[in-house]
């Protein structure tokens, strides 16, 4: 995935390399009940990063078939791994209040 990032006097345009979020949660085999009408807008997911920042997402919105869009779980950066302690979530998901 390319990614661009920053303001307008620091632009930055990088190739990441990584997976989607959404095969790992589907990896951990979440339990949907289809007599629940949107139930993967009913189950979450939170992540906080080394830094304390944190964020939710409903599973719908990591789903690329829900809104059509990648969110990925990176691990390189124009050909250089990232550290043991290192991730960047970049793609589909807003920043919104909850």
């Amino acid at each position: 995935m390319t990614a661009a990032s920053g303001a307008a006097k620091r632009f930055d345009v990088a190739t990441h390399t990584g997976v989607p979020l959404w095969d790992i949660v589907q990896h951990d085999r979440v339990v949907t009940d289809s007599s629940h009408k949107n139930d993967l807008e009913r189950k979450y997911l939170v992540a906080i990063g080394s830094d304390g920042y944190g964020t939710i997402s409903s599973l719908a919105e990591l789903n690329p078939g829900f809104r059509g869009q990648l969110v990925l779980v990176t691990c390189e950066r124009d050909g250089q791994l990232f550290g043991p302690d290192e991730a960047i979530v970049g793609g589909g998901v807003e920043s919104e209040p909850r």
